[in-house]
């Protein structure tokens, strides 16, 4: 459900009567969206080189985004 609320400007655009032209909510958006994808790709980079060392069986990652928040690759996401 939460899915749908979100995505539901997505389906109105279409049928909206402003001209075809980007405007600033569409810069806004592009940039919302070029960070949540910044934070999926470097907690994935970050997330491998970690998860690979047997070392680290059963320990946390605390650098580096995931010290920031515990979940980036959701956040980015979300975001």
């Amino acid at each position: 459900m939460l899915t749908w609320v979100i995505g539901f400007p997505l389906v109105a655009a279409p049928a909206s009567p402003t001209p075809p032209v980007l405007i600033w909510m569409d810069g806004l958006s592009f940039g919302l969206w070029s960070i949540g994808f910044l934070f999926e790709s470097v907690g994935d980079w970050q997330l491998a080189p970690f998860r690979s060392n047997p070392e680290h069986r059963g320990k946390l990652l605390t650098h580096g985004l995931w010290r920031t928040t515990r979940h980036p690759k959701t956040f980015g996401d979300a975001l």
